[in-house]
């Protein structure tokens, strides 16, 4: 009702050591509700987990959560979701990969849990460890958007990735997708160059993540973390 609260599920969700200590991303799907613990143990780690997962609940609140996926997709570099949206009905969820750059998966939430995910993006779409983060996706029009990011504000000193700013990258509904704002490169799906013509961080370094996305009056605004600024962007 917007002014009572109820405690709905035991510490960490009941998923063991190493305990979460955060809720990144939360989203509800198709009957359930989505969620995955993004924050580390140790002190820096805000990006990661001890154990990438993500679960579901079509019951919250009695605290009856199951597995989603396989722990980090199965792949062990995918340190934790951080993001969630839904188009073209599906849910995607993208993640912290320090190793080889971010992914991007979707499911349609079909049938029992763990569900089946199709693979969207990898090795932070070809610009590798510079994009450890798929900090921010959100559906604008045909698309959806995908913020990019590095941890510890765009230079992650404990894993030598940086300084480098954030890309922002366009997904369409056949998973083929485009550079809107970035550094232009050759990928396996070709040459991508950035739409708006903008380069990383929208052509300032400070620019730490991308942090957030939405839809107002026909635009998207993004907002970026360390150079506080907002943008905005309509095709």
């Amino acid at each position: 009702d917007g002014a009572t609260f109820e405690i709905v599920s035991e510490p960490g969700l009941g998923l063991g050591d190493p305990l979460p200590r955060s809720l990144r991303a939360i989203i509800p799907f198709k009957g359930r509700l989505f969620t995955a613990p993004a924050v580390g143990q140790k002190r820096g780690e805000g990006m990661t987990a001890g154990r990438m997962t993500i679960v579901a609940s079509a019951d919250p609140a009695r605290g009856r959560w199951e597995f989603a996926c396989q722990p980090g997709f199965g792949d062990p570099s995918n340190l934790a979701a951080l993001s969630f949206a839904v188009f073209n009905g599906f849910l995607y969820a993208g993640t912290t990969n320090i190793r080889e750059g971010f992914q991007v998966w979707k499911t349609d939430a079909e049938g029992p849990p763990p569900f089946r995910w199709t693979k969207v993006l990898s090795h932070g779409a070809y610009r590798g460890r510079a994009n450890q983060l798929a900090m921010t996706l959100h559906p604008f029009r045909d698309h959806l958007y995908v913020g990019s990011g590095i941890q510890s504000g765009g230079y992650d000193i404990d894993n030598g990735v940086g300084p480098a700013a954030p890309e922002v990258i366009r997904v369409r509904a056949d998973d083929t997708w485009e550079l809107v704002v970035g550094e232009p490169r050759i990928t396996p799906d070709g040459v991508k160059v950035p739409l708006s013509g903008l380069g990383p961080g929208f052509g300032n370094i400070t620019a730490g993540y991308i942090w957030e996305m939405c839809e107002h009056d026909g635009w998207l605004y993004v907002g970026d973390a360390v150079w506080a600024m907002f943008m905005r962007y309509s095709d």
